[in-house]
């Protein structure tokens, strides 16, 4: 199973070799860095081919498609991007930052710890999401996953009470609701929720999971295809394989 990673921008969940959070196009850096070093690789060896072939047949290839123009520009762009990368990294302080993070956690988890406990989820969702996109620490706290699961539900109840309102709902808003009422689907296969916190999430998700099981029309081999993607992959579900679903889906719609 590949590891997965919170974006810290928004919150969401993906795998850590992709080069931005497939969400809100947020950089990772590792992802980004393996992604320039495959390019590379990939450049390296074109290259060592195009030194076999020709120089007629190497002409005549440019002039076809262009490709040899793109290598030259990609090669133009890759000191830019490994000196983006090295100054990241030249930049950063781990002993201040793990300095930092433990004095903000010992001050502002107890606070956290208070407000769980109390399931005054209003006030702790606010004192989270000011938190998590300035503050790397807060992933740490033991129920981060729990904040993001209840967020995630938030947005999706959000999102049927507009359309219940007779407000336009875009196509952003429909992909979204699909994949995350699939994320809410998973959660009983999840390592990283605990058998409280979900008795906790459960009375907040049961409309959304009516409507997975309504809306979407899937045959049932779709159906298995998606369940048993959550439960190998404990509770994360592809998010490609739910695009590709989406598009066939608006095209059922259209066709109707």
């Amino acid at each position: 199973m590949k590891k997965l990673i919170h974006c810290k921008s928004c919150g969401a969940e993906f795998e850590e070799n992709l080069a931005k959070c497939p969400y809100c196009g947020t950089l990772n850096y590792k992802g980004a860095e393996q992604e320039y070093l495959n390019k590379l690789k990939n450049i390296q060896e074109d290259m060592e081919d195009l030194q076999e072939v020709p120089e007629d047949e190497v002409k005549k290839e440019i002039k076809q498609q262009g490709k040899f123009i793109g290598k030259v520009i990609l090669i133009i762009g890759i000191p830019i991007i490994a000196i983006a990368l090295l100054l990241y990294w030249i930049n950063r302080d781990p002993e201040r930052d793990r300095k930092e993070d433990y004095l903000w956690m010992q001050e502002n988890f107890p606070i956290m710890d208070e407000l769980y406990e109390d399931e005054n989820y209003e006030e702790l969702m606010g004192f989270y999401l000011d938190e998590r996109n300035t503050q790397s620490a807060v992933w740490e706290w033991e129920h981060a996953d729990f904040c993001n699961l209840y967020l995630n539900i938030m947005e999706m109840n959000e999102i049927l009470n507009m359309e219940e309102q007779g407000e336009e709902i875009t196509r952003h808003d429909y992909e979204t609701l699909f994949y995350l009422e699939w994320t809410i689907k998973g959660i009983p296969f999840r390592d990283d929720i605990d058998e409280e916190e979900e008795k906790r999430l459960e009375p907040y998700y049961s409309r959304v999971l009516s409507d997975l099981e309504s809306r979407w029309n899937m045959s049932q081999e779709d159906y298995q295809m998606f369940l048993e993607q959550v439960e190998k992959n404990h509770g994360i579900v592809n998010y490609e394989d739910c695009m590709n679903y989406m598009e066939e889906w608006y095209e059922r719609e259209d066709k109707s």
